[in-house]
């Protein structure tokens, strides 16, 4: 008996709750977007500051190659001893 009368009561709340639900999934999906286009951006920047890098060491690795290769052409025009 007790439960014949819980059971319209349990239904309609859970009729409210639904709009509710609703909302609330949609505010997290709104979240979740905007923290997954924060964070491609992130990896994106990140992204950049790798090449910058890896350019920069490109850069002076073919420095010290030139230096290098100055340094023994260098030693290779004087004369032995």
């Amino acid at each position: 008996m007790v439960a014949a009368v819980q059971a319209p009561l349990i239904l309609m709340s859970r009729n409210r709750q639904a709009p509710r639900d609703r909302i609330a999934a949609g505010l997290d999906y709104d979240v979740n977007l905007k923290a997954k286009i924060e964070i491609m951006a992130l990896h994106e920047k990140m992204d950049n500051i790798l090449i910058e890098n890896l350019e920069q060491i490109a850069r002076a690795q073919q420095d010290q190659l030139q230096r290098l290769t100055e340094l023994c052409e260098a030693r290779a025009a004087k004369p032995l001893r």
